[in-house]
């Protein structure tokens, strides 16, 4: 009974970086719960593995090549599920690269590289799909939570 309230039949999500780690994880959890997945990955070959795996589940998935630091690459993907689709219902930002080391040794073309991913990809993302949900009037981002409209 109380697996019900978890399902998502019917619904279709993008996941970013979801060709490998978490992210794969994260698209398998989905899947098995009944959504159709976009898995939207820098690495065609590994989004394309893992959509695999989603379509072995039963559901419908989608590898679409993404570099998510880029926000033509990232319209792209939002037009490419939309095509295939026809709405977003979810959009998981788990797109991210971290430096595990004291701070004083990071380069500034390091420090860039992560702000471009983690922070100004993230706001790209949440718009392009944002805008989607907006005019549905329904959604939900890992990083919108309940609010569509409002930042």
């Amino acid at each position: 009974m109380y697996l019900r309230k978890f399902s998502l039949d019917g619904t279709v999500g993008i996941v970013t970086g979801g060709g490998q780690g978490l992210g794969r994880v994260y698209c398998h959890a989905l899947a098995e719960a009944g959504a159709d997945i976009v898995v939207a990955e820098v690495q065609p070959d590994s989004g394309e593995e893992t959509a695999e795996q989603v379509r072995g589940l039963g559901r419908r998935g989608l590898a679409v090549e993404t570099d998510v630091r880029r926000s033509d690459s990232i319209e792209r993907m939002v037009e490419r599920t939309l095509s295939e689709f026809g709405k977003i219902d979810f959009l998981i930002n788990n797109a991210a690269r971290a430096r595990v080391c004291p701070s004083a040794d990071v380069s500034e073309e390091e420090w860039r590289e992560v702000f471009e991913l983690n922070l100004h990809g993230v706001m790209a993302r949440c718009q392009a799909v944002g805008r989607h949900m907006i005019e549905r009037k329904s959604g939900a981002s890992s990083t919108l939570r309940r609010s569509l409209g409002t930042f």
